[in-house]
């Protein structure tokens, strides 16, 4: 005889296994209003890097998160294979020898939101878990 607890429990299961997998992802979030909709993992670390600037006729402003946020390190790896330091190294680099602009540093994902929310050409990252913020909305998810 099968037990009626089973289904109940498989349901949980698979609750719990999908909360883990989006609390992993990151998501890569635009304004609600931003004419973006979809940039590759190549185009996302050029952005980064400072090596594409446009997108879809708006002109991009990464935001970054603080390297003392877990997420930093996991889309440092995942999207530019870097570590903080090679990548700090990087930007020092071009700034001294090309110029260019650096991504706006934010403390947390809330900050990212709320930056990427208010200001047009605006692109961040967060856990997928995040998401559920008014203003705005994922164009790519990268599992890490």
């Amino acid at each position: 005889m099968r037990s009626k607890k089973a289904p109940l429990l498989a349901m949980v299961i698979l609750f719990a296994l999908t909360q883990t997998a989006l609390a992993t992802e990151i998501a890569i979030i635009v304004n609600n209003n931003s004419p973006v909709t979809r940039l590759s993992v190549g185009e996302i670390a050029d952005i980064y890097l400072g090596q594409k600037e446009v997108a879809g006729n708006v002109r991009l402003k990464p935001v970054d998160q603080s390297d003392k946020q877990e997420i930093n390190a996991a889309f440092l790896e995942k999207i530019l294979h870097m570590t903080h330091d090679a990548y700090v190294s990087y930007w020092n680099r071009r700034l001294f020898q090309e110029g260019g602009i650096p991504p706006s540093l934010k403390g947390n994902s809330k900050e990212v939101i709320s930056t990427v929310k208010e200001k047009e050409g605006a692109i961040g990252y967060v856990w997928a878990s995040e998401l559920n913020a008014e203003g705005i909305r994922a164009i790519l998810t990268i599992d890490p």
